[in-house]
C-alpha cells in the first residue's frame, strides 16, 4: 500500500505547500492519471507530476523526513503535521553524500614536514549526523547503529547544531566514548574542501562544552616517530598521519603505522559457545584464531565485498549466508566484530570496491566426483598450473578445507567481468580439451562421473570464493590455507586445521615472493 498525500499546488524548493493526507492506495495506483467524477472521493483531475524513488530517514507522529530521487524533485524533504489530515510539505537542507577517508598502511612516518599525527583508536569507525536535533549513527559499512549507541546519539543531538562528524566508537571504554577526529559538515556548510586543521579547529569549538562521552581527538604537528614510540610503549594500536592542509576527498589519503605485536581487546559474548566437539573449539577459540591470523588474512580480504557464513547456534544449529553488498572489511577490528556476530567463514568477491567492475583475483576450484582419490586431485592442480605457466600467469595454491584445492591467479584490474569470466572458462576448456578423461567444465554432477569439475564460475560478477585463512564450518573446523606448490603432494585439501594454521604463521607467507 501507498501512504498518500494530495498536494493541490505543485511542490516548491523555497515555499511550504499544503499536503492533505488521504486514504492509503494500492501500489498499482501510482500509475493512475485521469478525472475522478465530482462527488466521488478525490474528485477532480489527477496527473502524475513526477515519478521516482525515495529513501525514508525518520518517521514520527509529527514529522516524516525522506530523500526523493525523482525526475523533477531531488534531495531531502519533510512532511510536518499541522492537524489530523493537514500537513506541510517543505524542502530540507540537503546533506552531502559522504565517502569515508581511508588509511594506507605504511611502516614509518614520512620525513617531510606538513603532517599531523593522532593516536589510532581501537574501536568502530562511526559517522554521526545531526539534523534538526535528531542524531543518526552509521558504521563504515553503512549499517545504522543509532540504537546500539543511544547514549552517544543523545549527547550529539544536544550540541545545538546540524553537523556530520567522523570518529571512532570506543567499544571497550566504560562508560562508552565517541572520539571525534574530523568535521565534514557544520550548519549545512560542506567543509570537506577545507584544510584539515581548519576543520579540526571548528570541531574542537563544537565539542568545547560537550559531555565526557564525546571526546575531541587531539593531534601533534610533526614528531610522528616520537608519538609512534609512545603509542607502542602504551600498548596502543598505533598512529594515524594526515596532511595538515589535506582535504577530505574520500580517498585513501591518510596513513597508519601499526605497533608490532599489538593485541586487540575485543570482548566476546558467549565465549563458551561450542563450534566443534572434536576437537573442542569454542567461540573464544575461534576469536583467538582470527585475532592471530588477521595480519596474514587481512591483505586478501581488505576492501572486498564479503559474504559471511554465520552460525549463531554454534555446532548445534544450522548456519546461514549473510549476503550484504555493503559488508566490506578494511580493518582487523571489523573482521573481529564479524566473529563476535558468530561469523565462521569469510567469502570474498574477485574485485575490490574501489574497482568493483575490474576483477583482480581469478580462482579455480577443483571439485572431484565421489570416489576420486587425492592423488588425482593433486594431479589436477598440477595440470592446471602447467596451462597457467604456459600463459605466463603466476598461480598460488591453497587448501579448500573440503574435497579439493583452490588455484588463485592474481590479475591486474584491467578487464571487465565478462571478459574475465570468458578468459577463465577458456583456461578450463583447454584443460578439458587436453585431458578429456580427467576434467569437465560442466557444473552438472551427471556430467562429472569419474572426473574433476574445474569450477571457473566463481570468476563471475558477485560470485565469491572462500578467503585465505578462513575457517570452514565442517567437521573439525578445517582452514582454507595458503600452501606452497612444493607442499601439494603431502597436504590434503582438508588437512590443515586451526592449530596447524597457527603454527604456519611462524613461517614465511607462501604467497609472498
Amino acid at each position: 500500500m501507498l501512504r498518500s498525500w494530495a498536494v493541490p499546488k505543485e511542490p516548491s524548493l523555497t515555499e511550504k505547500r499544503l499536503a492533505i493526507q488521504v486514504e492509503d492506495h494500492p501500489l498499482a495506483y501510482r500509475h493512475f492519471e485521469g478525472t475522478i467524477p465530482k462527488g466521488q472521493y478525490g474528485g477532480g483531475t489527477v496527473v502524475i507530476w513526477d515519478k521516482g524513488s525515495y529513501d525514508l530517514h525518520t518517521r514520527s507522529e509529527s514529522k516524516i523526513t525522506f530523500t526523493l530521487h525523482g525526475e523533477k524533485l531531488q534531495g531531502c524533504w519533510a512532511l510536518v503535521r499541522m492537524d489530523d489530515k493537514n500537513w506541510l510539505l517543505m524542502k530540507e537542507k540537503d546533506q552531502p553524500a559522504i565517502q569515508l577517508q581511508l588509511c594506507k598502511l605504511v611502516k614509518e612516518p614520512p620525513r617531510e614536514d606538513g603532517w599531523v599525527y593522532e593516536l589510532k583508536y581501537d574501536g568502530w569507525r562511526v559517522l554521526s549526523t545531526v539534523e534538526n536535533g535528531s542524531a543518526s549513527l552509521q558504521t563504515r559499512n553503512d549499517n545504522d547503529c543509532t540504537q546500539k549507541f543511544k547514549s552517544i546519539a543523545r549527547a550529539l543531538s544536544k550540541l545545538g547544531q546540524d553537523f556530520i562528524i567522523d570518529g571512532e566508537m570506543m567499544l571497550h571504554s566504560k562508560p562508552l566514548q565517541y572520539i571525534a577526529f574530523d568535521l565534514l559538515v557544520l550548519g549545512g556548510e560542506d567543509l570537506r574542501g577545507t584544510p584539515l586543521l581548519q576543520r579540526k579547529a571548528k570541531l574542537e569549538a563544537l565539542l568545547a562544552n560537550a559531555p565526557d562521552n564525546l571526546q575531541y581527538s587531539q593531534h601533534m604537528e610533526g614528531h610522528g616517530a616520537a608519538l609512534f614510540t609512545q603509542a607502542c610503549a602504551a600498548n596502543l594500536e598505533g598512529i594515524v598521519g594526515k596532511r595538515a592542509n589535506g582535504l577530505y576527498t574520500g580517498k585513501r589519503d591518510w596513513i597508519k603505522i601499526k605497533c608490532e605485536g599489538y593485541k586487540r581487546g575485543m570482548e566476546i559474548s558467549s565465549p563458551d559457545k561450542l563450534f566443534s566437539t572434536e576437537p573442542h573449539i569454542t567461540k573464544q577459540d575461534l576469536a583467538d584464531y582470527y585475532q592471530a591470523v588477521v595480519p596474514r588474512m587481512l591483505p586478501y580480504i581488505e576492501g572486498r565485498i564479503v559474504t559471511a557464513i554465520r552460525c549463531p547456534g554454534g555446532a548445534a544449529a544450522a548456519c546461514f549466508y549473510k549476503k550484504n553488498p555493503q559488508l566490506v572489511i578494511h580493518t582487523a577490528d571489523e573482521l573481529l566484530a564479524e566473529v563476535q556476530q558468530n561469523t565462521v567463514e569469510f567469502h570474498v568477491w574477485g574485485s575490490r570496491v574501489d574497482k568493483l567492475e575490474q576483477p583482480d583475483m581469478m580462482v579455480f576450484d577443483l571439485d572431484p566426483d565421489e570416489g576420486i582419490d587425492i592423488a588425482q586431485v593433486q594431479q589436477g592442480a598440477r595440470d592446471l598450473k602447467k596451462i597457467l605457466d604456459k600463459l605466463g600467469l603466476k598461480s598460488q595454491l591453497k587448501t579448500s578445507g573440503g574435497k579439493g584445492y583452490h588455484v588463485v591467479v592474481p590479475m591486474p584490474p584491467a578487464q571487465s567481468w565478462e571478459s574475465f569470466r570468458d578468459f577463465a572458462k577458456g583456461i578450463v576448456d583447454k584443460m578439458v580439451e587436453t585431458w578429456p578423461d580427467r576434467y569437465t567444465a560442466n557444473v552438472r554432477k551427471v556430467n562429472r562421473k569419474g572426473k574433476i569439475f574445474v569450477d571457473w564460475i566463481r570468476n563471475t560478477r558477485a560470485a565469491t570464493s572462500v578467503a585465505p585463512y578462513s575457517v570452514r564450518m565442517r567437521p573439525g573446523l578445517p582452514v582454507s590455507c595458503p600452501i606452497a606448490w612444493s607442499e601439494l603432494g603431502r597436504t590434503a585439501p582438508d588437512g590443515i586445521n586451526m592449530a596447524e594454521a597457527l603454527k604456519r604463521l611462524k613461517r614465511k607467507d607462501p604467497w609472498v615472493p
